[in-house]
């Protein structure tokens, strides 16, 4: 076997060599990298071959065109190269600028001579998932671009390409010496990056007082949509001057919230991904942010709002975030919760409702607190920037208008004595504060319920003007019964004869005194038994709602005691128009608003003068053993009544409650009342008592068989 060094010069003489110019290499691009070959001493980066020290077994040729290309002999009897152990070999490094997948081709020069081309020529590449071996046959393919196939690489020098190890003898299967050529190799991007995105929000060189800053993008496609159809982001923030920066990671939304350490410059950018290749990255886009003050609360209030319920109002500055609120009245903590408030620069408020967990109790106190943090809802508010404050509710709590037990079959109708159809009616021959029916008609009103109970067709009103001056001082007469009733006498209070009259559907008029000697009342019992005021109910002229109320009820009111009983009989007239008078719930006519100047004692009524821009009314309507039901009316030329305040004369207030038609509060001696518009205007005191100061008694014995006379009544 000749040596290679014959070999050389003998190929060199009689080659008749012609090439084909292989593909010019071009820049390396983001997308195609190019490795070609030079002659020693000329090589470019990327481009290495491997021969035995001795003698370089690569030869070079160069001249008579601008390209250059090596060629070897695929056998060597100098030295022993093997398929494990090759001693020659040329490799093409690319530096890989974007990592992704990348299509490898090989240029096989067009050359001839008298030597056979190499059917066998092994390339190995080496990829970011291994090795793959591909044999090119050179003799056919010469003169062109051989695919080497598709292969993933990492951005880098990590990626090779080299033929196999040139000493193809003892691997290639050719029996006979072989050209193998090395040329260029070339590695096209095959996958294209997705579009750089468009940066969105904020604005750039827009300033912000909020440190959470929510980076915005706008997607804005991938030319191939490979390996998928959506893509993925990556965010980039930095203080301008560099003493602060924070990166998202991969993620798929379009915005990345971040929260920013400190007041100051800061840039911004982003680049989308679909899996395996990034875009290159946006343009920075800036942005400042400006510390607000601290978060502060600035002041807060207790109040009533709705039905009796509780509310908080709250007002602050530069708070963003939970504010937590807490409540609770003696016995009972109605815990802390959170509510989440953005209060800007300026002073804004909140309201929580319902702190205590439903209707307030009246004439009790409540505290709350509210703080910036959990633990300081409850404490010395001050030291932490929050606030306490507290509320004692007011006395009057409002409800639905009570209404009457049942009344049976054949009730006993209702006389309100100060319905508005007969209260300004005078009352027989008494004057002053008792010269009206209204003012000390309870034993009048008391009569004509029984009469009517038997029949007789009157009402206060009627029967006043038939007694003429006998009604005050009271006959009890029977004269204007139509003949209907039977006069029975007076009796000493007794439960026993009491409930023997009403088991025989005799209505009793019980006389009621107190401890003043002119305080006394008239009712009519109407059903019960025992020795209990509990068992027994009444009809109580002195309130608008007073059918069928509890003696006890009445009793408790001003501390009453029964003192006698009047008697009547006769028959009973159960018809259905009886009731109609029993529930009676007028409207009141401005002229009851402004009643004439003997109306002084109609205590439940009292209107302002005609400079006042809110008119307003307050009436007994029903009480039970120890609370009163008002009912309240008002109204303003001004606007709309939306307030109330009231009190007693032995219960204080202060908290104006929202306005209601209705309301309950313990049993006092006066009530008092003041209304509010919406404009703010307030109405003076209205004053009412459950036992009007009445005239002194003036008795006057008159002895006449089976009539008596009594003159002052009080509610």
């Amino acid at each position: 076997m000749q040596s290679k060094l014959v070999r050389v010069i003998s190929l060199l003489v009689i080659l008749a060599v012609t090439f084909v110019t292989p593909p010019a290499p071009t820049q390396a691009q983001a997308t195609t990298v190019i490795i070609d070959d030079g002659c020693p001493g000329n090589d470019p980066p990327g481009f290495e071959r491997r021969a035995l020290p001795a003698q370089d077994a690569w030869i070079c040729i160069s001249a008579q065109h601008p390209g250059q290309i090596y060629w070897a002999y695929n056998s060597d009897a100098l030295y022993v190269s093997t398929a494990a152990n090759p001693m020659e070999w040329v490799r093409w490094r690319p530096t890989i600028t974007i990592a992704g997948r990348y299509l490898v081709e090989a240029s096989i020069p067009s050359y001839f001579s008298n030597s056979p081309k190499t059917q066998q020529a092994r390339y190995m590449v080496h990829h970011a998932d291994g090795d793959t071996w591909v044999i090119v046959n050179q003799a056919a393919t010469a003169g062109s671009w051989q695919n080497l196939g598709t292969y993933r690489f990492n951005a880098g020098t990590d990626g090779y390409v080299y033929d196999g190890y040139v000493y193809l003898e003892s691997y290639t299967g050719e029996s006979t010496a072989h050209l193998v050529a090395a040329d260029a190799v070339r590695f096209t991007f095959t996958n294209q990056p997705p579009n750089v995105p468009n940066l969105a929000s904020p604005a750039n060189g827009s300033t912000t007082t909020n440190p959470g800053a929510n980076l915005c993008l706008q997607d804005t496609g991938d030319p191939d949509n490979y390996p998928r159809n959506y893509r993925d982001y990556y965010y980039r923030i930095e203080a301008t001057d560099g003493s602060w920066g924070q990166e998202s990671g991969w993620t798929t939304s379009t915005c990345w919230g971040v929260t920013v350490p400190s007041a100051g410059a800061y840039r911004w950018r982003a680049q989308s991904g679909d899996g395996e290749v990034g875009s290159g990255w946006t343009g920075w886009w800036t942005f400042s942010y400006n510390a607000p003050p601290p978060p502060a609360l600035t002041r807060s209030g207790l109040y009533l709002h709705g039905s009796n319920y509780l509310a908080l109002e709250f007002c602050g500055t530069n708070i963003h975030q939970d504010v937590y609120i807490g409540s609770k009245r003696a016995g009972r903590d109605f815990g802390i919760h959170a509510m989440r408030v953005d209060f800007g620069t300026t002073e804004q408020c909140a309201t929580d409702s319902n702190l205590a967990d439903g209707t307030v109790l009246p004439s009790t106190i409540y505290y709350s607190g509210v703080a910036l943090r959990a633990e300081d809802v409850y404490v010395v508010c001050s030291s932490f920037g929050g606030l306490c404050d507290s509320i004692t509710t007011p006395p009057a709590k409002p409800i639905d208008p009570p209404q009457p037990p049942p009344g049976g079959s054949c009730p006993v109708p209702h006389y309100w004595q100060q319905d508005p159809r007969w209260a300004a009616n005078k009352l027989g021959a008494c004057t002053g504060p008792c010269g009206t029916i209204g003012g000390c008609g309870c034993a009048l009103t008391s009569l004509a319920m029984t009469f009517k109970y038997y029949g007789a067709n009157c009402d206060p009103g009627s029967l006043a003007a038939c007694l003429g001056k006998s009604a005050c001082p009271l006959v009890w007469s029977p004269t204007c019964s139509e003949g209907k009733v039977a006069y029975n006498g007076s009796r000493a209070f007794n439960w026993s004869q009491l409930a023997a009259e009403l088991q025989q559907g005799r209505p009793v008029i019980l006389q009621l005194n107190r401890y003043r000697p002119d305080g006394m009342h008239f009712v009519v019992a109407v059903s019960g038994n025992g020795t209990s005021a509990q068992n027994y109910l009444v009809n109580d002229p002195a309130l608008k709602q007073g059918a069928r109320v509890t003696l006890s009820a009445v009793l408790a009111r001003r501390n009453y005691t029964p003192n006698s009983m009047r008697l009547f009989s006769g028959s009973p007239v159960c018809q259905a128009s009886m009731a109609s008078d029993e529930n009676i719930v007028p409207v009141i006519p401005k002229s009851v608003l402004d009643p004439p100047a003997d109306l002084g004692r109609l205590a439940e009524t009292a209107a302002l003068s005609s400079v006042q821009s809110i008119t307003g009314t307050m009436v007994m309507y029903r009480n039970t053993e120890t609370d009163m039901t008002l009912e309240l009316a008002a109204q303003s030329s001004a606007g709309t009544v939306t307030e109330m305040l009231i009190w007693t004369d032995s219960i204080t207030n202060t908290t104006w409650q929202p306005f209601a038609q209705y309301v309950t509060l313990p049993l006092s001696e006066q009530f008092f009342v003041q209304f509010k518009d919406d404009a703010g205007n307030i109405s003076a005191v209205i004053s009412g008592t459950s036992d009007p100061v009445a005239s002194p008694s003036q008795w006057y014995p008159v002895f006449i068989p089976a009539v008596s006379r009594d003159y002052v009544c009080s509610p």
